[in-house]
């Protein structure tokens, strides 16, 4: 078996780094709060509270959820439709985004390697992708950007073959690359429209390939189709139309003009910076390595680095963009973190191959290597089954959760008391899993949270029961 296998040690290292980081939290409870909010809204859609163009978080707090575009939140209600209501259902959701964007990743990496034996390394880019912080973090808190990022992947992977198809082939990839960036736009909106970047930046590095005329002419047609497809979704429904007017409204013009500023333009730079600090350290390491031990010569062909500075620029183009607003989130440039992983990745991959080509398949310490792998991959399997059901985050809010929840009973309504730093993930696990809304306005009624620190209510008294966190009061 060893024989047959021995060459794929680098296969099996990339998937245990990748189950590492996404299986263990695949199967725990607990959640960022931004990515419960989605699963929230998608679990109330599911069963019927809310729908796709009025999404509700709960009656008492956002009733009408327009914050974001609503496609994520109506995909990831049908998998609640057939799978049911666990809390691992949306982690599952977005374990699948995770497998399909690395298949994405992957079949770029095939089309724009030039070299046969450079195209064998498709674990690399998959490798640099993985372990970037705001990746598997992402992945693990069902965040948006998953679903609107394999969108947009698909959408500019179309687009891209499309340019070697003939005529007729050429306009059904590319009127289906409009489609996939029309369903990115639906699902996190402007940022999605990158992979119209694609024919103009093709143009830059291939000018052979594509002329500029049919360059500029295919970008048009792009942005022509996909702006009539939004034309007919928001014409056909009045619905999609009011739900588009209050998303461009509370979320786009507000971030745009500062009013939801959390930071500056220029943070691009250093979530940028700092998240690509992880696979730069791994390159800067087989560089020097090879600079201070090895000393091995390396040839570059043109193409390869044509790939490189084309997947440069695509990361580029799908994140320079996010300065229009002044409001910078880390995980806002997930999206570009595939094509960024892509050209440092081809960036790299020559000195990888001879290093590989190096490496004696049949000694002891490669055979340690490849045993290795396999172990740390059944281990984490292992680790994250025992595991199921324990906690990622949050165990005593969520465990006292369960217990108020026991005592007052689904769909109740509660006062949340000290609401001037509101809890999200509070709120956001009563709705979540028992529908329990959270009245924040300060109405008493006749079950009042507080957290442990905050001070009695007079006309109420504690409901006799075991918490850490917080306390359940009682109108006497």
């Amino acid at each position: 078996m060893f024989d047959q296998n021995k060459k794929y040690s680098f296969h099996l290292f990339t998937l245990a780094i990748v189950l590492l980081f996404l299986l263990p939290g695949l199967l725990q409870e607990g959640m960022f709060m931004d990515g419960l909010i989605y699963s929230t809204i998608a679990h109330n859609m599911a069963n019927g509270i809310g729908s796709f163009y009025y999404p509700s978080f709960s009656q008492t707090v956002m009733p009408v959820f327009n914050e974001h575009p609503p496609l994520a939140m109506g995909i990831q209600s049908l998998f609640f439709k057939v799978l049911g209501d666990g809390f691992y259902i949306e982690k599952i959701y977005s374990f699948l985004c995770a497998l399909f964007t690395m298949a994405m990743i992957i079949l770029f990496w095939k089309k724009m390697v030039p070299s046969k034996s450079i195209r064998k390394l498709y674990w690399l880019p998959v490798l640099l992708w993985i372990i970037v912080p705001s990746i598997h973090w992402s992945f693990s808190n069902n965040m948006l950007e998953n679903t609107m990022g394999l969108f947009a992947l698909i959408a500019t992977y179309l687009l891209l073959i499309s340019i070697d198809k003939l005529f007729i082939k050429k306009f059904i990839y590319l009127i289906l690359a409009c489609i996939f960036i029309f369903l990115a736009f639906l699902t996190k909106g402007f940022p999605a429209l990158y992979p119209l970047a694609l024919y103009p930046i093709y143009y830059i590095l291939y000018p052979e390939k594509i002329s500029f005329k049919k360059s500029f002419a295919f970008t048009f047609i792009s942005l022509l189709i996909t702006s009539l497809l939004f034309f007919f979704y928001l014409y056909l429904s009045l619905d999609a139309y009011e739900n588009f007017y209050a998303y461009f409204n509370s979320q786009v013009l507000s971030s745009i003009e500062g009013k939801r500023q959390f930071s500056s333009r220029w943070d691009l730079f250093s979530n940028l910076s700092r998240e690509l600090i992880v696979p730069f350290i791994l390159i800067v390491i087989i560089y020097l390595s090879n600079k201070l031990f090895s000393k091995m010569k390396i040839y570059k062909d043109r193409s390869l680095n044509k790939s490189t500075l084309f997947f440069l620029l695509l990361a580029l183009a799908s994140s320079l963009p996010l300065m229009v607003s002044p409001k910078q989130l880390s995980f806002y440039i997930v999206p570009s973190i595939s094509y960024f992983a892509l050209s440092m990745a081809m960036f790299i991959s020559p000195l990888v191959k001879e290093y590989l080509n190096k490496i004696n398949f049949n000694s002891w310490k490669y055979k340690v290597f490849y045993y290795f792998n396999i172990s740390i991959i059944l281990i984490v399997i292992a680790y994250s089954i025992l595991n199921l059901g324990t906690y990622s985050r949050d165990k005593d809010l969520i465990q006292d959760i369960d217990k108020i929840a026991n005592t007052v009973g689904n769909g109740s309504s509660l006062t949340l008391i000290n609401t001037t730093n509101l809890n999200w993930s509070l709120i956001t696990q009563f709705q979540r899993k028992y529908y329990i809304n959270m009245d924040i306005t300060g109405d008493l009624l006749e079950y009042l949270v507080l957290q442990k620190e905050d001070q009695m209510i007079e006309g109420y008294e504690i409901v006799p029961i075991d918490l850490s966190e917080l306390r359940l009061l009682k109108k006497k």
